[in-house]
C-alpha cells in the first residue's frame, strides 16, 4: 500500500488505542490495552483476553473455558463476535519489534485475524511513536544541557541582582511602613501629589517674585543712573557755558584796551581812526594835495629866488636861528615817539601772549571736559550694557526656573504613573519571603520588575535631584547683588573740572607781561 492513502479515521477499539499509543510508550500501552480486551472479552460474552508482550504480560483468552459452560448462540456471535471491525491499511512492521504470542481458546478465526492486525498496526504506531519520543527525549537532554549552560551563565547576573534585590527590598520595605503608615495608598499619592504642587507653585512663585524683584531694581538703577547723569551732563554744560562766559567778560575790557591802544597808533602814523578823524584833521590825501600844490609853489618860488634872495638870506638867519631854538623840542618829541613805539610794542606781545594763554587754557579745559564726559558716556554705556546682561541673565533665570518647574511636574507625574503601576504588585513586592513561593518564570519576572523598578526610582530620584540643584543655582544667581559703580568714582575727571577755578586774565597778563 501506498503511504500516500489516507486512512480511514479510527473508531472504537482502535481509536482509543491509537490515542493511547500516540501519547505514552508501548510499555505504558499495553495494560490499556488490556483493560480495553477485557472490555471486548466482557462484551463478547465474558471472554477474559489478555496481551503477551514486552512487558512479560501474555495474551490469554478464556473463552473456551467460558464457551463450555455457557454456548454460543448465533445471535451473540453475530452481535459480539463477528461485529464489523472498521480495517486500517496494513502497515509494515517497525524493524526490531518483538513478536506477539496471541492463544486463543475460543475465538473467530476472522474476528481473531482482524483483531490480530488491529493490535499488529497499534504496536506498530505505538514503536514509531516511541522513537519520536526518543528523539523528542534526545532533544530535550540537549535543550537540558543548553538550558544548564544558561542557568550557569544567568547565576552570575542572578547574584548582581539579588545584590541589587537586597537594596530595592530595602527600599520596598521603607516604602511599604510609608504605605502601611499612611493608611489609605492612593490618598497618600494625592498627598504626595498635592503637597509636591504647592510646594513647586511656591517655589515657583517666590522665584517669580524674586526675578522681577531683580527686574525692578535693575531697572531702577538703570534709570538712577541716568538720573544722575542728566544733572552732570546738564552740569557739564552748565560750566562750560559759564567759563566761556567768563573768559567774554574778563577778555572784553582788554580787547577793548587793545584795540583803542591800535587805532591810537593808526592815528599818531596819520592813517585815519574808525570814526575818520586824523591828527589836526589832515588825512593822507590831503598831504598829497598840499605837496603838490607845495611843488607848484615851489617853481613859482624859485622862479622869483633871484628877487627874493635877500630875503631868503635874512630868512635863513631867521631860520638858523628857530632851528637852534627848536632842538630841545625835536629832542622831546624824539622822546616820546620812542616811548610810544616801545609802548605799543609791548601792548602788542602783551596782547598776542594773553590770546595764546586764554587760548592754550580754554583748549585744556574744553579737552578735560570732553574727555570726562567721553569717559561717563563710555561708563554709561559699559553700565547699561552691564545691567542689560544682568536683566538677560534674570530672564534666562525665569526660563530655567520655568523649566525646572516642568520637569518637576514631568518627574512627578512620572513617579505617579510608576506608583499606579505598582499598585497591583504591592503585596508581591513588599512581601519579605513570598517570591520564594513562587514558579521559577513568575520568580523572574518578579525579580525583573523588582530591578526596573529600581532603575526607574533612581531616574526619578536623579530628575528630582536636578531639579533641586538647578533651583538652588537659579536662587544663588538671583540673590546675588549686582555692583554699580557710582559716576563719581567712574568721572574724576568731571569732579577736577568742576572744582577748578578760572584763573584771573589779571594774572595772565602779568605772567605774560615781559616788563616790570
Amino acid at each position: 500500500m501506498s503511504d500516500t492513502n489516507t486512512k480511514p479515521k479510527l473508531t472504537g477499539f482502535e481509536g482509543t488505542f491509537g490515542e493511547l499509543l500516540n501519547a505514552k510508550p508501548v510499555e505504558h500501552v499495553l495494560p490499556a490495552v488490556g483493560e480495553n480486551l477485557a472490555r471486548i472479552g466482557g462484551a463478547n460474552g465474558g471472554a477474559n483476553i489478555s496481551v503477551s508482550g514486552p512487558g512479560g504480560g501474555g495474551l490469554r483468552s478464556d473463552a473456551a473455558r467460558q464457551s463450555l459452560r455457557t454456548p454460543v448462540s448465533a445471535a451473540a456471535t453475530a452481535r459480539g463476535i463477528f461485529s464489523p471491525v472498521v480495517p486500517s491499511e496494513p502497515a509494515a512492521p517497525a524493524k526490531g519489534t518483538p513478536d506477539i504470542f496471541l492463544s486463543p481458546r475460543v475465538v473467530d478465526r476472522q474476528a481473531f485475524n482482524d483483531f490480530s492486525q488491529s493490535l499488529r498496526e497499534l504496536i506498530d504506531q505505538a514503536a514509531a511513536g516511541t522513537e519520536a519520543l526518543r528523539r523528542s527525549a534526545l532533544e530535550a537532554d540537549q535543550a537540558k544541557a543548553s538550558l544548564r549552560e544558561t542557568i550557569a551563565a544567568q547565576q552570575v547576573k542572578l547574584e548582581q541582582s539579588t545584590k541589587l534585590l537586597a537594596q530595592v527590598e530595602q527600599k520596598a520595605m521603607q516604602t511599604r511602613k510609608l504605605i502601611e503608615g499612611a493608611g489609605d495608598p492612593t490618598a497618600k499619592i494625592e498627598e504626595i501629589r498635592t503637597r509636591l504642587d504647592t510646594l513647586v507653585t511656591e517655589r515657583l512663585d517666590q522665584l517669580t517674585l524674586r526675578v522681577d524683584e531683580a527686574v525692578r531694581a535693575a531697572e531702577g538703577r538703570i534709570s538712577s543712573v541716568d538720573d544722575r547723569l542728566g544733572p552732570l551732563l546738564k552740569e557739564a554744560d552748565r560750566r562750560i557755558t559759564s567759563l566761556n562766559g567768563q573768559l567774554d567778560a574778563q577778555l572784553a575790557p582788554s580787547i577793548a584796551g587793545l584795540q583803542y591802544l591800535c587805532d591810537r597808533a593808526d592815528i599818531i602814523m596819520g592813517k585815519a581812526g574808525p570814526d575818520g578823524a586824523t591828527i589836526g584833521g589832515v588825512g593822507l590825501s590831503d598831504l598829497v594835495v598840499r605837496a603838490e600844490r607845495t611843488k607848484d609853489e615851489a617853481a613859482f618860488a624859485l622862479r622869483q629866488l633871484d628877487s627874493v634872495r635877500e630875503q631868503a638870506d635874512q630868512a635863513r638867519r631867521i631860520l638858523g636861528d628857530s632851528v637852534n631854538g627848536s632842538v630841545p623840542l625835536i629832542d622831546e618829541v624824539a622822546s616820546i615817539q620812542g616811548h610810544l613805539e616801545a609802548s605799543i610794542a609791548r601792548a602788542t606781545e602783551l596782547g598776542k601772549t594773553t590770546q595764546d594763554a586764554i587760548t592754550q587754557e580754554l583748549t585744556t579745559q574744553r579737552d578735560a571736559v570732553t574727555q570726562a564726559i567721553g569717559q561717563l558716556s563710555v561708563d554709561s554705556e559699559r553700565l547699561r550694557t552691564e545691567l542689560t546682561g544682568e536683566i538677560e541673565n534674570a530672564h534666562l533665570a525665569r526660563r530655567a526656573a520655568s523649566q525646572a518647574a516642568v520637569t518637576g511636574e514631568e518627574a512627578a507625574g512620572h513617579l505617579t504613573r510608576l506608583l499606579d503601576r505598582l499598585e497591583p504588585w504591592h503585596g508581591v513586592l513588599l512581601a519579605p519571603t513570598g517570591s520564594d513561593n513562587l514558579p521559577l518564570p513568575l520568580r523572574d519576572v518578579l525579580n525583573a520588575v523588582r530591578v526596573e523598578l529600581k532603575r526607574d526610582l533612581a531616574g526619578v530620584a536623579s530628575a528630582l535631584r536636578a531639579v533641586a540643584e538647578r533651583t538652588e543655582k537659579v536662587l544663588e544667581a538671583e540673590t546675588t547683588a549686582v555692583d554699580v559703580v557710582t559716576p563719581e568714582d567712574k568721572a574724576p575727571a568731571v569732579a577736577q573740572v568742576a572744582s577748578t577755578e578760572p584763573v584771573p586774565v589779571s594774572e595772565i597778563e602779568s605772567k605774560g607781561d615781559p616788563t616790570p
